[in-house]
């Protein structure tokens, strides 16, 4: 961390709050971050992207339509 800048340690901050709120109440949050869209059957895949650059939620339709076969085995794997 000795090599981080002020982008690197915002970010590492705002990890730090979405992953400790996550735990505690179930609901990631952070202060200087965007707020969480939690995904459901018909929202795709929306996921929370931490970069430097910034942080955003971004949509992940692609990776949806390929997790149709998991989605679709799923009560097969847990029995």
């Amino acid at each position: 961390m000795a090599s981080a800048n002020a982008a690197d340690k915002a970010l590492f901050q705002s990890m730090r709050e979405y992953w400790t709120s996550f735990v505690t109440s179930g609901k990631p949050v952070s202060k200087n971050g965007v707020v969480w869209q939690p995904t459901t059957l018909d929202s795709g895949g929306p996921r929370l992207l931490l970069n430097p650059s910034g942080i955003k939620m971004e949509q992940m339709a692609a990776l949806a339509d390929r997790c149709k076969l998991w989605q679709g085995i799923s009560k097969e794997i847990w029995t």
